[in-house]
Order: structure tokens, then C-alpha cells, then sequence
């Protein structure tokens, strides 16, 4: 267990029954074979540089890093050391994320007219600092936190972003609700609304040319679909009416189990670094040309996008 504040680095060490503990990755990688970095993620990418050329194998936490140019930088550390770099994009592992990819790469995503993705909630994630609401080490808000997830599926499911408009409630801090209008090169388009401060209904709805497909619940594994012989058919082994039941743990146990797969196979993993990096140009670009968010109680005019 690495962390700079010695004594949470041996109470959390103790309290998971790691062997050693340190306030260094320096000395931590004299002792390890692989490691997980969860820090904030503008530290991502220098821990991870420093992790591949001691030659440790690493899974990191999404985002993978705090910018495209971060990003980069460790993809090109770990094919120059020869390292397995996992992102922990745990959503990828729920079956029904696995059997809509299935879906729309036989041939449904040229027949894709119109997705919608909202996602919100009020804040409230156990945090000991606050580190989420500074842009230096955060990266961003809710666009670069929950937007790791979306944009990361969205890319996979739609492909890549021909033309994107994208809107905030920056003011000089890090955005708590966007909106994300796009255009996809399939000629699908597609609309985005993620919040920290709103319960909106977490789900995705994909309209097709004669069919439907809803997401319910981004937090779950079920599907649905009309007509309902949509879901009958079979990808991956995977029948969109009949899924396997999963919890979130069962998430995080997968993403484990890929992660040492990997690096057992010394296989570039599914999660591939190309995929975070291109889910971070596009955020980076986002961000670059944003617009404000339109708000009641902000006068007419008023301009959300400070540098």
C-alpha cells in the first residue's frame, strides 16, 4: 500500500492485510509485481511512467489520466517499456454493455438515427479530499469523472465523433452539469446530459431504423428493446433477454481477472490505451471550445467559459 500520508498508508495496508507499506512508489516497486494506481488523476501519469520503467505492469483508474497529452505519455511509456496498461473502465464489463457492442457491430450502427444518455445525481462520494472539485488534479467535473464512462461506451458503441457542441456550467472552477449535442461519422446523433447536482433517469436510449434499445439503468445489466425479437438474438454468448445476472462487485472481480489475464498472456487488453486516449481527445476538445450552459438565474449573455 502506497500513499503519502504515512499512517493512512498503514492503516489501509493493515486493514486489507497488504505485506508492506510505503510512502514511496520509488520503493514500492522494488516490491511488487503489479500495482493498482487510484490516485487523483493528474498524478497518473508520472506514477505510471515511473511504474513501467521499474518494468511493473499497472491498472489504472479511469480517467486515465487528466488530459490527452497524459494520456499519451503513458501509452507511449508502456509500449517503449514493454508494460500491460489496463484503464478501469469497469462499465465495459457488464453484459449488456458487451451485447449492444455485439448488436450494433453487425451491422445495427449504420442503422442508428438517434441516441439519448442522461446521467445525474447529487454529489456524494466518500472522498478524503477534494481533490473532484480542483481542476489541477481533477481534470475537469462531472464531463472528465462521468464522462470517462459515457464517452468511452458512446466511442465504442457509435463509433468516432464527427462534429461535437458541448456546454457547461464552468465559471472558472470544474463543471458540475454539461450537455454534449454530436454527430457521429455513422450519421447518428446523439445527445449527452451529465450532472452532479440532478437525479436525471441514468439511462440510454438508442433509436434505430424499425427498432429501439434502452439501457434502464447504467448502473445495472438489463436491457430492452422493440420490437422484443431485437433482443433474441445472440452475441458473444451473451442473449439480450436472457443476461446473467451481475453486481457491481462482479465489475471490479472481472476487471481483476482481465488485468491478470493480461498480463499473464502479455496481451494488449481489450481495454486498449488508443480507446482512452481518443475518450480524452475528444473531452480535451470539448473542453477547449466550450459554451455556456444555459441557466435561470444567470443573466443572458453571461460568459461560463473562463479560462
Amino acid at each position: 500500500m502506497v500513499d503519502l500520508d504515512a499512517d493512512r498508508a498503514q492503516a489501509v495496508a493493515s486493514r486489507f492485510g497488504a505485506d508492506d507499506w510505503t510512502t514511496s512508489v520509488e520503493e514500492a516497486a522494488t516490491l511488487i509485481d503489479a500495482a493498482v494506481v487510484a490516485t487523483p488523476p493528474a498524478s497518473h501519469a508520472p506514477i505510471a511512467v515511473s511504474l513501467f520503467q521499474a518494468g511493473i505492469d499497472v491498472l489504472l483508474e479511469k480517467p486515465l489520466a487528466s488530459s490527452a497529452e497524459g494520456a499519451r505519455q503513458i501509452a507511449a511509456a508502456a509500449a517503449a517499456n514493454d508494460r500491460v496498461a489496463c484503464v478501469g473502465l469497469t462499465r465495459r464489463h457488464w453484459h449488456a454493455t458487451r451485447w449492444l457492442a455485439g448488436f450494433l457491430d453487425s451491422g445495427a450502427r449504420d442503422e442508428v438515427e438517434f441516441f439519448d444518455w442522461r446521467e445525474g445525481f447529487g454529489f456524494g462520494w466518500p472522498a478524503e479530499t477534494d481533490y473532484f472539485i480542483r481542476s489541477d488534479d481533477a481534470g475537469g467535473g462531472a464531463f472528465m469523472d462521468m464522462g470517462s464512462h459515457s464517452i468511452d461506451l458512446m466511442l465504442i458503441w457509435f463509433g468516432e465523433a464527427a462534429r461535437v457542441m458541448y456546454f457547461d456550467d464552468n465559471f472558472g472552477g470544474v463543471e458540475a452539469d454539461c450537455e454534449l449535442y454530436v454527430r457521429m461519422k455513422s450519421g447518428a446523433a446523439g445527445f449527452v446530459e451529465l450532472s452532479r447536482t440532478r437525479e436525471l433517469r441514468n439511462s440510454v436510449l438508442v433509436t434505430g431504423r424499425g427498432w429501439s434499445i434502452e439501457v434502464p439503468d447504467v448502473y445495472g445489466n438489463e436491457l430492452r428493446g422493440r420490437p422484443a425479437r431485437t433482443l433474441r438474438q445472440t452475441f458473444g454468448g451473451l442473449r439480450g433477454d436472457q443476461l446473467p445476472q451481475q453486481t457491481l462487485p462482479d465489475l471490479y472481480v472481472a476487471q481483476l481477472e482481465h488485468f491478470a489475464d493480461a498480463i499473464t498472456r502479455r496481451a494488449t487488453p481489450e481495454e486498449t490505451l488508443g480507446d482512452a486516449v481518443a475518450s480524452l481527445e475528444l473531452i480535451d476538445a470539448c473542453y477547449r471550445d466550450r459554451h455556456a450552459l444555459e441557466m435561470s438565474w444567470v443573466a443572458p449573455g453571461a460568459d461560463a467559459a473562463v479560462p
